[in-house]
This record gives structure tokens, C-alpha cells and sequence, in this order.
């Protein structure tokens, strides 16, 4: 905002337009508000919001029509996210890389108790104290290495449909969190880690502040709810697929539409696959292909020290607790250097990246397509990252450590991935198993509206002795990304799957989606004959 100007014209991602309007309050000191231009052109709504922030009678009676008309004709752009918009990369509310005129919408904005990006110390200290030490563990070396990728997600659509957790998984005490606070300290401080205890909207929020960022989330065992695998299946799904739930427009002040692309790091004493095994359920493919398990070895074989040669469990509590001290003394730096590096350097970026990324492919499974491929597309993002970070002088590391540490932690991901039975050798249980999460897949009674979010899968409605099940085309697709059509003409040949008008392997069904009534195409299944195939 001009300084000498009084409001700034702002246009949110939906194309309603906003006002951002400065003012002096009772006490002297300089606030802002931020309001619809429909309710700032009504002098009435203005002048009550104003009063109601602490303005002064004499600033509240502000004439925004003369002050409207004076302004440029161009608007600044209100993110409902952090990241990248247009040519700019938005790292907090007040903090913006690049040209345009970005403004985080106030209401997204993290509580006291979560770190924000933010820095300390030197970038020479940074790379000394906490970039370099970090390389004797590979995984607080992943950790830098995964923060480094997160800006660079934009630049991989073409390689890339989802985004990813990556989950560090092992016993207690074996330095887990503290390679989330290495990692994290290239944005900033790391006191305050989030957390898996928090509610669906919480989540998304946090993934809307976080977007083009390292988001990380410690320890699953802080889910309270018994049915773990639940709630980690459907917050993976919906944090990865980018949008979060739509509420109305009454609303969308406090409660503004949310998007993201996250690219998260996660922990737990147990892999995401056990949890499921515990549940009694069977991970699909895009499930592997979202949430990436790798290893720490435990406590007695060193956890993430493992490689480093220490003499014993002191020596290797002493390097955490070093490094983790050196993160807090020195963060966030390197962020700053990344982000302006990656602005100034954009229009290079996606063929740099696309290459990086298939090259990395080829290396590691230039003969298999299907999650393995969509996995290893994911460390070729990371390394993406590397390779570029070295060239940029960001970080002191060789090349040959990055492709090597890359490396083993691939493998470390890829551990059973052979043993696993795949899903596409039995797709009624795959389809049926899916479909047991409520919360992905609503049921509604055969008089009920359909009304679900455009993230939903599907639904199951209908009357008790004809109950059918609704996939969308984009889940299917995921459930069987190798041979999507041919199962479903398997699954028909077996009379569990209907036909389409005229033959066609899908239906169109109106259903009312975020509120708006449409036709959407839904594989169809009749729910009695799958369960019996499932063996159920």
C-alpha cells in the first residue's frame, strides 16, 4: 500500500474483490482492515467495522468513494495461500519475493502457538553450523534436502498429479524430530512442530500457510481417534489433492476457501502401511503413491545416526542436541537465498526440473510404471532440488553426497514394495476396501439430495435392497493407474459393475458439488455383489 494512500484494491483467487483500508486508531498507533468492497462501499457496514477495530470517530468517517477513485485501476492479488502467485513467491503475510502485490488473507493466518517462517542468525552460520553437520545423518540431510524441494512442486505438474508426505518412521528416541527441526530451520524456527492432533479444518489451514513450503506433522500416535488409519487416509487425501472444504459465502471472511500444494514430512513409531494392517486394511496404490514410508533404523542401531560412526548412544544424543541448538541459533536464511534464487530464475525452472526428474526415474526404475514410477518421480523432485541448491551456492554440499544419500533413502522406501501382493490382482477388494472410509465416502438414504465436496471420491446411495456405490472417474483412475479401463470391464463381465447409457463403462449422475447442481460421471457398482466378490 502507498504510503500515501489510504486503502489498496485486492482480488482473491474467486475474483471477488476486497479492500485493504489503513487507519489510526483511539491510541495512536497504525491498523489495518481488511473488507469486501461491497461492504466497504456501504458507509454504514465501513464506519461500524472501523469503530469496531479501535478507529477514531474522525477515521471511521472515511470517504471511500473519493479514495476509490483516486487509486490505479490495477488490484493486488488476496492468497487464500503462501507460495507461488504469478511471478511472486509469497513466504508469510508480510513477507513477499518478487514484484506483485501479494497480500495472505488475514484469516489464515497462523496462531501463536505454530512457527511461522521466519529468520535468524547468518546464512554463512546456517550452512556452517546446521547444512553441513547434518550431512552425517541422511535423514536430517533428506530433511533439508525435502524443504528445499517444496518451492520447486510448481515446477513439476507435468511430472507430478499429487503431492506427497514423506514419514520417517521407527521406535521412540531415535532422532525423528530432530531431523524435522533441521529440515524446518531452512524457513525458520522449529520450537512449536505441528502436530497430527488437530481438526480437519486446522489441517487444511495449515496447509494453505504452508503451500510452496517444507509442511511437517510429528508423531501420528497423537491421533486420539481408534481408527488411525481413517483419519491418516483421509487427511493424506485431502491434504495431497490440494483442496480443502468449500463453505458458504456468508461465511468466506472467517472462513475463506483454502488450496494447496503440500509437500509434507511426517513421523510415528509405526509405518503408515502398519497402521493400516492394524486397522485391518490394505493401502491401495495411490495411497503408496501419496504417503511415502521410509525407515529409521532404531535406537540400538543408531536411528537417523546410523551412518555416522558415533561411539556410542551419548555421542549420538550430543550430535542431536547440537544440531538441534544450531538450528534455533541459526534458521530461515536459507529460505530467503532459495526463494529469490528460484524467482529470478523461473522461466528455466520446469524444463530444469522435468529433466532432473526423469532422470532420476531412469536411474531407479526405467522399466516399471504404476506407484513405483509415481514414488520415484517424487525423490526426482528432491533431487531436483539438489542439484539446483549446489549450483546456486546454497548449499555446501558436493553433488556426489546428494545422489548417494538420495539413493539409500530411496531404497529404504522401496523395503517390501517386491513382497507387497499388488491391489490390481484383486479389484473388488481394492474397490471395497476404499469404500470403507466413511469419511471419503459419504452414505446418503435414496430420498437424500446428493451433496458432496469436489475432493470426494464417491458416495453410496440408494435403496436397502439395491445400494450402489458411486467412483468417480479421477479415483478409479488412481485405484488402477495401469489398467484402469480393463478392469472395469473385468469387474462388469462379473456383474459387479453397471453399465452406462449406450454401453459406456460409466454413468452420469446429478449430484449437487460445493453446492452447485451437475452431472458427474461415476463408475457404478452394485454394493451386495462386490462385498460377495471381496469375499466379504
Amino acid at each position: 500500500m502507498s504510503p500515501t494512500s489510504k486503502i489498496r484494491r485486492y482480488r482473491d483467487e474467486d475474483g471477488r474483490e476486497w479492500v485493504l483500508i489503513a487507519f489510526k486508531r483511539y491510541d495512536h498507533l497504525e491498523e489495518t482492515e481488511l473488507l469486501p468492497r461491497q461492504k466497504a462501499m456501504n458507509p454504514k457496514e465501513l464506519r461500524s467495522a472501523l469503530l469496531a477495530r479501535g478507529a477514531t470517530q474522525d477515521e471511521a468517517n472515511l470517504d471511500f468513494a473519493r479514495l476509490e477513485a483516486e487509486l490505479p485501476p490495477d488490484c493486488g492479488i488476496l492468497a487464500s495461500r503462501t507460495g507461488w502467485h504469478n511471478r511472486s513467491f509469497l513466504i508469510t503475510g508480510n513477507r513477499c519475493i518478487g514484484a506483485d502485490d501479494v497480500l495472505l488473507n488475514p484469516a489464515l493466518e497462523p496462531g501463536r502457538t505454530l512457527d511461522t517462517p521466519s529468520s535468524k542468525g547468518t546464512f554463512a552460520g546456517w550452512q556452517e553450523n546446521v547444512a553441513k553437520p547434518a550431512l552425517r545423518s541422511d535423514y536430517a540431510a533428506f530433511a533439508i534436502l525435502h524443504s528445499f524441494a517444496a518451492p520447486l512442486f510448481r515446477f513439476s505438474h507435468s511430472r507430478l498429479r499429487e503431492g506427497a508426505l514423506f514419514h520417517l518412521w521407527s521406535s521412540s528416541s531415535t532422532g525423528k524430530t530432530t531431523a524435522l527441526k533441521v529440515g524446518g530451520s531452512v524457513a525458520g524456527p522449529q520450537q512449536h512442530l505441528p502436530d497430527w492432533d488437530a481438526s480437519t479444518r486446522a489441517l487444511q489451514e495449515l496447509g494453505a500457510t504452508r503451500n510452496g513450503l517444507q509442511l511437517v506433522l510429528d508423531d501420528t500416535e497423537k491421533i486420539k481417534n481408534g481408527a488411525k488409519w481413517q483419519i491418516l487416509s483421509s487427511t493424506i487425501h485431502q491434504l495431497t489433492g490440494g483442496k480443502g472444504t468449500t463453505y458458504s459465502q456468508a461465511v468466506q471472511d472467517r472462513l475463506p476457501n483454502v488450496k494447496f500444494d503440500v509437500w509434507g514430512l511426517s513421523t510415528g513409531p509405526l509405518s503408515i502401511e502398519a497402521e493400516f494392517v492394524r486397522g485391518g486394511r490394505e493401502r491401495t496404490d495411490g495411497d503408496r503413491a501419496r504417503t511415502i514410508d521410509i525407515r529409521v533404523p532404531d535406537k540400538a542401531s543408531g536411528g537417523i545416526w546410523s551412518a555416522a560412526n558415533y561411539s556410542g548412544e551419548k555421542a549420538r544424543a550430543n550430535a542431536s542436541e547440537c544440531l538441534a541448538n544450531s538450528a534455533e541459533k541459526d534458521h530461515g536464511t536459507a529460505l530467503i537465498e532459495w526463494v529469490t534464487y528460484l524467482v529470478d530464475n523461473q522461466d528455466t525452472l520446469e524444463t530444469l526440473v522435468t529433466h532432473l526428474i526423469d532422470k532420476f526415474v531412469d536411474h531407479v526404475c526405467r522399466e516399471q510404471g504404476g506407484v513405483q514410477r509415481r514414488i520415484a518421480q517424487k525423490f526426482g523432485l528432491v533431487l531436483a532440488a539438489a542439484r539446483l541448491a549446489i549450483k546456486a551456492g546454497i548449499l555446501p554440499w558436493t553433488q556426489r553426497d546428494c545422489d548417494r544419500l538420495l539413493l539409500r533413502i530411496y531404497r529404504l522406501s522401496q523395503e517390501g514394495a517386491e513382497d507387497r501382493e499388488m491391489p490390481q490382482n484383486d479389484p473388488a477388494t481394492v474397490v471395497w476396501q476404499a469404500a470403507q472410509d466413511r469419511r471419503r465416502f459419504p452414505r446418503f438414504e435414496d430420498s437424500d439430495d446428493i451433496e458432496v465436496a469436489e475432493s470426494c471420491p464417491g458416495f453410496v446411495a440408494g435403496s436397502p435392497g439395491k445400494r450402489r456405490l458411486f467412483i468417480s472417474t479421477e479415483a478409479i483412475s488412481e485405484l488402477f493407474p495401469d489398467c484402469c479401463k480393463a478392469t472395469i470391464d473385468r469387474l462388469n463381465s462379473q456383474g459387479i459393475v453397471l453399465n452406462g447409457e449406450g454401453g459406456k463403462r460409466t454413468r452420469q449422475i446429478r449430484v449437487s458439488v460445493d453446492g452447485r447442481r451437475q452431472r458427474v460421471r461415476f463408475v457404478v457398482f452394485k454394493l451386495k455383489a462386490l462385498k460377495n466378490a471381496a469375499g466379504l
